[in-house]
């Protein structure tokens, strides 16, 4: 065996020194390509000089494509594109351009395309020595379906090769910056984000270069006077954790003997991560053949034995299917079945032992199967993406897979399993199954995968291989037989593969995540099928409800998966890893994996959890949750291209406050017991407002548990979401929240802190203003100053009856009666301790949730304006409910609509003055009268129907004459 492994590269004994990377040497390398013409190219501009502007230290820029050009400074490049080829390599051709990035302490590589294959630029960059190279690779294009839909191909290899490395892609559209994949030092950019390049949202989001250069603030790299020109790559951190060392996969590559290196070692280059990275490596340089040769060189070949049929039982079987049978003649059948099962169990066993596989063999074929997707893949982001690259290496298990892999059970009476009496064979103490019906096991209905069937494991495998279309004792179609056997050893393999069938059409994906769907499943179908919810009358219901949720704590108790359920930590038993999502949200708070968990799996996860010994679920984790999901709905519905940011804004509103006069904006009714929400309100509008089945079972488990005392934190959530305008991740939401309002730290530390004592001054600071003259401002269905013209009340005096202050002392002059009605209104309408911006008389902006600077609003010019707006018909339908002398009928549609369209104009379209007013809607309905009075004189004066009256002549003189007019008449 080989002592010593010249392809670990071991550190030295001191680290190499750091440098900020904002006080680098940085080159730009641009695509000038004839593809990047317009859009591409002033966006890779603005990224360029968005990343130089206020840079102290040196930096230069190349334009690359057919050619390349000389560095120069930002300001002296000519940003215009060339009409050149993408051919990345040529970069490294001109020396000079060469020695100044290899000069550099890391580049950016900007492009907009693709390349054939990357293979070319890879050797270039190894050549020169540039391959591990601090990089950042920016991509600048219009926007897929979905990450993982771009095109790499042009830096795939230096972000492969490279141990500090990231790659971004800039929109087009809007340059905005998504980060889609990081390594080593820029792994900061990723930190706390679940990347999925399925979902953009999932992804880092940066509005412009300021903001993302602030990000890289914390970046620390080895810089060029520092960094060794090494070909080696860094394997991730469960390697380098356990190793020490990055690896040069050229000689690795090399070492050819089956024992050349240690088996523990070998092991661990197969890892998901480190292999990853080797055979991400090797698709860049064109090595992937001799990546499979190195693979096959430590294979061993494994004989499979099959279990079968040799004594008869299926042709039992079908006969025990008459039900005309004699009572005896079908007991002597169930006595030969037996003896036949026993038989086959013989017969698999006496060949069971001929055979055991080395344990690097499923290792090896995993890697086979995940190189062999690899060399079937484009360049696209989806290489990049865990989960898909579980999906690419995925191997689907046929049929024939899966009865030979019958051959790895242990059905022997020395195996924990569930055991009971089958109701075919009448044979006491056999291991159960688990049956799955074909037609649901592949669709996404999954609630109905588990048959109701329950008979013993080879009865049920038996029924199956003789007509799997037919294949339960209902004849359901059924897709693979598990027993309800310990999940260890070799019926770990066989129950595994069946689950890659039934639930994922066939691709092994990984046993981990497999066993935790089937959970789910279980879990699912006990509370949904009738034939397995409690019971305490039907015996055959509670042994089966016994049987599923033995399956469920032996999956829990001998399956496994990643301790902190990513891709990095350390495998330990599955119900170890569910202890651990308690502590990292004990840890973490509102920012842990625990909290960030997808809503339906949380609260199997919930579940799960009350089944492990000694685990104690704090009453905050539920409410973290909701809180976490709060966000994730309002900000996924923001961005949504057929959403109206303002909709959403105002829709959440409703979980604060009781009663709106208009969307958004909510009434005064002068009773904050009463305006803000009580507990069970909260709950309920949580529920109407999220409108998933997962949250709303998660809303009733924390109502159900009394916990209303959460209720303030949840709308305090909800009112500052309303001001919050722009997309961001959960986590950053959060995080920058809580810095800059203590009560939202209250929200995301310590929300039972945050009570309703504390948050109802919080949402009614807007309400609290008391009018100078309340006469004025409380008026009455008979106090209600009334319409003179169609557009406003009197001009010529105060139209509050009883209020003797005219405007008209000095004359008709229009400027003096402005500006006597200005001074009279500032008064009577002002607010105690508010200094309106201008004293003209006139309600004032009223910014969102912010308190009025005056008591009144633009009640009669909004009704003016709304009537103005409507076409002929819509008039004439209001028009046939007016009856003159009379109120208003407000139960009829045409003017209950007309109303509502009065308020959205003086509460969101004018937004001005106390939009909040209690009485504002009972204002609109007294006045009404006195306008459709008004226009209907006005008609009269212009000789046309009142319908058609064009309400235009709205100056102040033009109301003056008016005035004049109507009181000669």
């Amino acid at each position: 065996m080989s002592t010593s492994a010249s392809w670990k590269q071991h550190s030295a004994s001191a680290a190499s020194p750091e440098m900020p990377l904002l006080a680098s040497k940085i080159s730009f390398a641009v695509d000038a390509s004839g593809s990047t013409a317009g859009k591409v190219m002033e966006r890779q501009k603005q990224f360029v000089l968005g990343m130089v502007q206020d840079y102290q230290f040196p930096a230069s820029v190349l334009m690359w494509g057919s050619y390349v050009t000389h560095p120069v400074s930002a300001s002296e490049i000519s940003w215009t594109h060339r009409n050149w080829g993408t051919s990345p390599e040529i970069i490294f051709t001109d020396n000079a351009v060469t020695t100044e990035l290899k000069s550099c302490d890391m580049w950016y590589l900007l492009t907009d395309g693709e390349v054939g294959s990357p293979v070319n630029f890879a050797r270039k960059t190894v050549e020169v020595g540039m391959a591990n190279t601090p990089v950042i690779f920016v991509i600048t294009n219009r926007s897929r379906d979905r990450p993982n839909a771009v095109d790499i191909s042009v830096g795939i290899s230096v972000f492969a090769s490279a141990s500090d490395a990231a790659i971004v892609f800039k929109n087009t559209d809007n340059g905005e910056l998504y980060v889609l994949a990081t390594k080593g030092a820029f792994d900061v950019l990723t930190a706390g984000f679940e990347i999925n390049l399925e979902s953009w949202e999932s992804l880092p989001l940066f509005p412009d270069e300021a903001i993302f250069k602030s990000a890289l603030k914390d970046v620390n790299i080895v810089g060029a006077a520092h960094r060794t020109n090494s070909l080696a790559i860094d394997l991730g951190r469960a390697w380098q954790e356990k190793h020490a060392c990055l690896v040069d996969v050229d000689l690795l590559l090399a070492q050819m003997l089956p024992d050349s290196i240690p088996q523990d070692e070998f092991l661990d280059l197969l890892q998901e991560d480190a292999f990853n990275a080797i055979a991400l490596l090797c698709k860049t340089r064109g090595l992937l053949t001799k990546l499979r040769d190195w693979l096959l060189a430590r294979k061993e070949r494994a004989s499979v034995i099959e279990i079968r049929d040799v004594s008869g039982a299926a042709d039992i079987l079908q006969r025990l299917r008459d039900n005309t049978l004699p009572t005896a003649e079908a007991d002597a059948l169930r006595q030969k079945l037996r003896a036949a099962h026993q038989s086959n169990l013989d017969d698999y066993n006496s060949r069971l032992n001929s055979s055991k596989p080395s344990p690097l063999l499923p290792n090896i074929n995993r890697c086979l199967s995940a190189l062999t997707a690899l060399e079937k893949a484009g360049y696209a982001a989806d290489i990049l993406d865990r989960r898909s690259n579980r999906a690419m290496r995925a191997a689907v298990v046929s049929s024939t897979d899966v009865e030979n892999q019958l051959a790895d059970l242990d059905l022997g009476e020395h195996v924990e399993a569930h055991r009971s009496t089958c109701s075919i064979c009448c044979n006491d103490d056999t291991i159960s199954p688990s049956t799955s019906p074909l037609a649901a096991g592949a669709t996404a209905h999954n609630r109905d995968v588990i048959s109701a069937q329950y008979v013993c494991f080879q009865c049920a495998l038996a029924m199956h291989q003789m007509d799997p279309m037919r294949g339960s004792m209902y004849n359901e179609p059924i897709a693979a037989v598990l027993p309800l056997a310990k999940f260890e050893g070799v019926n770990h393999k066989y129950i595994t593969n069946c689950l890659a069938r039934v639930l994922t059409n066939g691709l092994a994906t990984g046993a981990s995540g497999q066993v935790q769907l089937l959970i789910s499943i279980i879990l699912t179908t006990m509370k949904t099928k009738e034939w397995a919810k409690p019971t305490e009358n039907d015996s055959e219901i509670r042994a089966r409800r016994e049987g599923m949720f033995w399956m469920v704590k032996n999956l829990m108790d001998n399956s496994s998966c990643r301790e902190t359920f990513d891709e990095l930590g350390p495998w330990v038993p599955f119900h170890q890893a569910l202890r651990w999502t308690l502590k990292t949200y004990a840890d973490e708070g509102i920012y842990s994996w625990t909290v960030r968990y997808p809503v339906p799996g949380f609260l199997v996860l919930l579940e799960l959890l009350g089944m492990v010994d000694g685990a104690e679920i704090p009453e905050t984790l539920r409410v973290a949750k909701l809180l976490h999901e709060i966000v994730t709905v309002y900000m996924t519905r923001i961005v949504k291209p057929t959403a109206n940011k303002l909709d959403v804004q105002r829709q959440i509103l409703k979980i604060v406050f009781a009663e709106f006069n208009a969307e958004g904006v909510p009434r005064n009714i002068q009773n904050n017991a009463l305006a803000i929400n009580s507990a069970d309100v909260v709950f309920e509008r949580l529920v109407s407002w999220l409108a998933l089945p997962g949250s709303t079972a998660l809303i009733g488990q924390i109502a159900l548990a009394g916990t209303g005392k959460y209720a303030s934190a949840l709308q305090y959530l909800a009112y500052r979401l309303f001001f919050e305008d722009s997309h961001q991740t959960p986590k950053g939401y959060f995080q920058r929240a809580a810095q800059a309002d203590v009560h939202m730290h209250t929200v995301t530390s310590k929300p039972q802190d945050l009570t309703r004592a504390i948050a109802e001054p919080l949402f009614t600071g807007m309400w609290g203003g008391q009018p100078k003259a309340p006469d004025h401002v409380n008026v009455t269905a008979d106090t209600i100053a009334r319409f003179v013209s169609p557009y406003s009340p009197s001009v010529l005096r105060c139209g509050l009856p009883g209020c003797p202050v005219r405007f008209d002392v000095n004359g008709h002059d229009p400027e003096s009666i402005r500006q006597a009605r200005a001074a009279h209104l500032a008064q009577v309408y002002a607010i105690e301790g508010k200094q309106p911006k201008v004293a003209n008389g006139l309600p004032e902006n009223t910014g969102r949730l912010e308190a009025p600077t005056t008591g009144h609003v633009t009640l009669h010019s909004s009704i003016s304006k709304t009537w103005r707006s409507l076409d002929r018909d819509a008039r004439l339908a209001i028009l046939n409910e007016v009856v003159f002398g009379a109120p208003v009928d407000v139960a009829k549609p045409p003017m209950a609509g007309f109303i509502a369209a009065i308020l959205d104009h003086i509460c969101i379209i004018s937004a001005r003055g106390d939009i909040y007013e209690k009485n504002l809607r009972d204002n609109v309905v007294w006045v009404l009268p006195s306008f459709f009075a008004a226009l209907h004189i006005a008609a009269q004066m212009k000789k046309v129907d009142d319908a058609d009256l064009e309400l235009v002549e709205n100056s102040l003189a033009a109301r003056i004459e008016w005035e004049l007019e109507w009181l000669k008449m």
